[in-house]
């Protein structure tokens, strides 16, 4: 079942729209659509994302920038989309989903890592400048979840991990998803231009 027919089966509206978010006539297309069907736009979630498996000297110039057009580009289209009607309502959420990479000793490659940490700054800036206008900025690093990338690593991969964490485990969907509606609702009302992590204590 996709989920836009699980929301719909517990009785609210969806709208499924699929985009590259690369490329900002699909973007705009995407965000009329979505205030023509609900008469505004409240949150944006940048959480599309990508990466490649190398070191620097592994990596062609090609994939890298392929990693910070997805990145660091879609999160800059889709936020400027959205901020037209953001800024019409004098009010929004903007939430960027980050990587514990960018601070922290990691084997992930360097292009994500480059990628995540222009995503944290470009968080503070934005905040910086629309938030007289009643939009939030925040920006979510997750750690590491039982699923999608979590689940592709290796298992001694995973059992490091879990052994480095203070909770002694790895984290849920349920856990991260929780923490990020806090992070868009009313009563985190003044927060704006921060680097949250949700890790079980790495």
């Amino acid at each position: 079942m996709h989920v836009t027919d699980e929301i719909v089966k517990a009785g609210s509206k969806a709208l499924f729209v699929k985009v590259d978010v690369t490329k900002a006539e699909q973007v705009r297309a995407a965000v009329d659509a979505t205030v023509e069907e609900f008469g505004r736009l409240d949150i944006l979630v940048n959480n599309a994302g990508i990466g490649f498996v190398g070191t620097l000297t592994e990596t062609p110039e090609t994939e890298f920038d392929r990693v910070m057009s997805v990145n660091v580009k879609g999160a800059y289209v889709f936020s400027r989309a959205c901020l037209r009607p953001m800024l019409r309502a004098s009010a929004g959420r903007i939430l960027n989903i980050g990587a514990f990479a960018v601070d922290r000793v990691s084997a992930l490659p360097v292009a994500f890592a480059a990628s995540k940490g222009a995503l944290e700054a470009m968080t503070r800036a934005l905040a910086r400048e629309v938030g007289r206008y009643g939009v939030r900025v925040n920006c979510l690093v997750p750690g590491l979840c039982d699923v999608g990338m979590g689940a592709r690593l290796a298992a001694p991969r995973r059992e490091e991990y879990r052994k480095l964490t203070a909770l002694g485990r790895l984290g849920t969907p349920e856990e991260i998803a929780a923490f990020a509606v806090w992070l868009c609702s009313a009563e985190n009302a003044f927060m704006s231009g921060a680097t949250v992590t949700v890790d079980g204590g790495l």
